[in-house]
């Protein structure tokens, strides 16, 4: 087979040379170049897309997340302000329901507190029914003040203890048999002589020590009509005693003819009633 030689010779003309393969047209060297630089144009713009496709890309999945998480996060705020709201409206609904009681507990006692006027006035005594006033009563005065109803009692003075006053020949007294007070004696009139250990209810003081004797032990009078002495024990620890041995019951008074005797706590302290 003939093929053709498409190199020119130096005289220009192209030659016709036979061989075996079939007759091909070869590419120009510069065709070959221009082809090969395309293809490494086409690669590398390829990578300069991939190359600043990626951060792109990465970009926006970044904003997609944010964007994301923003709109997770607006039921949670959501929520939250909800429960601000209704805890702000508790606390103002218990500030209301506690003025409100304050109120109705302050409207119950003026209630109450009218009540009580009303009842008071009630019990007052009837407006007078017209009637003169009788000799001894006293009218109201020109001002139209009227004496009250009523008076206020005032408390009952207690009368002073008798002084206890050394005794005198012929007068009736008591004497110290034994105890404390022995050989003294004390006048007894009919005013109540009372023996115990507190100066201000007594005339007879025991001095501290004698703890067995009360603070108000007992009292003695001279009765000048009979001739005789009462003896009364003011529930005394450690009783007032009879020279017979009996006990005084407290509160009830006791006769002694002159020239008997009593003790006080047992027979620690005896005295003798004389005229």
């Amino acid at each position: 087979m003939s093929t053709v030689d498409d190199r020119p010779k130096r005289g220009g003309q192209r030659t016709l040379a036979a061989s075996g393969r079939p007759a091909t047209t070869r590419m120009p060297r510069m065709a070959r170049r221009s082809g090969l630089i395309r293809a490494v144009g086409l690669c590398a713009g390829a990578i300069f897309w991939l190359v600043g496709a990626a951060p792109a890309g990465a970009a926006d999945w970044t904003s997609r997340r944010a964007a994301q998480r923003e709109v997770d996060t607006l039921p949670l705020l959501a929520a939250m302000g909800i429960g601000v709201a209704i805890a702000v409206f508790a606390v103002i609904a218990f500030l209301q329901m506690t003025r409100k009681a304050r109120r109705a507990g302050v409207q119950g006692e003026e209630e109450r507190e009218d009540e009580r006027s009303a009842e008071a006035e009630e019990r007052l005594p009837e407006e007078d029914d017209g009637r003169k006033p009788e000799s001894g009563e006293e009218e109201s005065d020109s001002s139209g003040v009227t004496d009250p109803d009523y008076t206020i009692p005032l408390p009952v003075a207690q009368e002073p203890p008798e002084a206890a006053a050394p005794a005198r020949a012929g007068m009736p007294s008591v004497w110290g048999v034994e105890g404390e007070f022995t050989g003294s004696g004390f006048l007894v009139s009919n005013r109540w002589l009372t023996m115990g250990r507190d100066a201000s209810q007594c005339g007879v003081i025991f001095r501290g020590a004698a703890g067995e004797i009360s603070r108000k032990h007992c009292s003695l009078r001279f009765e000048e009509s009979r001739g005789l002495f009462l003896l009364e024990d003011h529930a005394s620890s450690n009783g007032t005693f009879l020279s017979g041995g009996e006990r005084l019951l407290p509160g009830v008074i006791y006769e002694l003819p002159p020239g008997e005797r009593f003790a006080l706590s047992g027979s620690k302290h005896w005295f003798e009633v004389q005229i």
